[in-house]
């Protein structure tokens, strides 16, 4: 049986990765060390709702306004 991981740790810099890898396909000027990065220094201490606002700020100034 696998072991138990909170849903909060599943929005970290390996989910900041993923996300960043499947948009530089559509968008590749996407800047995915400066979003990994941010994500990973940002994190840490949160709770599920602010990680999720945190990956949510990221990319809303990552990406183009359309």
């Amino acid at each position: 049986m696998s072991e138990y991981r909170k849903l909060k740790y599943y929005f970290d810099q390996e989910l900041g990765l993923l996300l960043a890898k499947k948009i530089k396909v559509y968008y590749p000027k996407f800047k995915t060390q400066s979003f990994v990065k941010f994500i990973k220094s940002s994190v840490d201490e949160l709770e599920l709702k602010q990680r999720v606002e945190v990956i949510a700020d990221a990319l809303f100034h990552q990406l183009p306004p359309n």
